[in-house]
């Protein structure tokens, strides 16, 4: 990635041991100020690393016990001032069209307190039967036990021959008698909504998969050293070509394709192009 590059190498080192140690993520802004450069630079630079992080995703399938949980980001709509003026939010029609949901999907750890170990986050229109099912069915193995919350769109896995789909209804507890719970997935979202409302604030809908597998990455490898990061980031972004996606951002290539996937990409394979 870093080919042909203008920075000093030691700036790109300082940016990478930035980026690690942050362990809730980290805006341009605060990355301009730290390294001292543009706000522009240091924008294109996080990107590519996270493309690269992207690039670099573990998807063989889960196994074991998999938690499931999904969670919206765009869906702030601006109220008009006058309350007459105001309209339904409830209603489809006036909600946020860029609205979206992060679904992800993690495996838990066969030692139970060392939590979930391995995460895989797909971006859907919204949580519905068809496109969850079509996510699970490309990123679980059969014979899992599937552990999910009361909503609808996990439905369809309680009649699926393949899974052993355990509910925990959130109305009543968080986890039941039986331990059957979603710890590991919202504690994913605790973690995504750090970064999103106390780091990036405002992010595009198209990138959404690059900052929810940031939280891939910060998650899974959560129980090792800075060092050890430091060094397994840099090995990933040596061995990667220059970003497609990000190279000559702001001379106009913004062509990334947009994150959300659907149910028919999902069972062909045609998921995630670069750009």
């Amino acid at each position: 990635m870093f080919n042909s590059h203008k920075l000093p190498l030691r700036t790109l080192l300082a940016a990478i041991v930035l980026f690690v140690n942050s362990v809730k993520g980290l805006s341009a802004l605060q990355m301009c100020r730290e390294i001292g450069v543009s706000y522009k630079t240091a924008y294109v630079l996080l990107q590519k690393v996270r493309d690269t992080l992207f690039k670099e995703r573990i998807l063989n399938p889960l196994e074991g016990v998999v938690e499931i949980d999904g969670g919206y980001l765009k869906t702030a709509v601006r109220k008009a001032n006058k309350k007459t003026d105001r309209k339904d939010l409830r209603l489809e029609p006036n909600q946020n069209p860029l609205k979206c949901v992060v679904l992800a999907l993690r495996q838990r750890s066969k030692d139970f307190a060392r939590g979930a170990e391995r995460s895989i986050t797909v971006i859907l229109k919204s949580e519905n039967p068809d496109d969850v099912l079509a996510a699970v069915e490309r990123y679980v193995l059969p014979g899992s036990h599937v552990f999910t919350d009361g909503h609808n769109a996990y439905s369809a896995l309680s009649k699926h021959p393949d899974y052993i789909h355990e509910v925990v209804n959130h109305e009543e507890e968080y986890p039941n008698d039986d331990g059957i719970n979603q710890n590991q997935a919202e504690s994913f979202f605790s973690r995504m909504r750090r970064l999103v409302d106390g780091q990036i604030h405002k992010l595009a809908q198209k990138h959404i998969d690059l900052y929810a597998n940031e939280i891939v990455f910060r998650e899974d490898w959560r129980r090792t050293s800075n060092g050890f990061q430091f060094r397994l980031l840099g090995q990933k972004l040596m061995r990667n070509e220059p970003s497609r996606s990000f190279a000559k951002y702001w001379q106009g290539n913004k062509k990334r394709n947009p994150a959300i996937v659907t149910a028919a990409e999902l069972r062909t394979g045609n998921v995630h192009p670069f750009v």
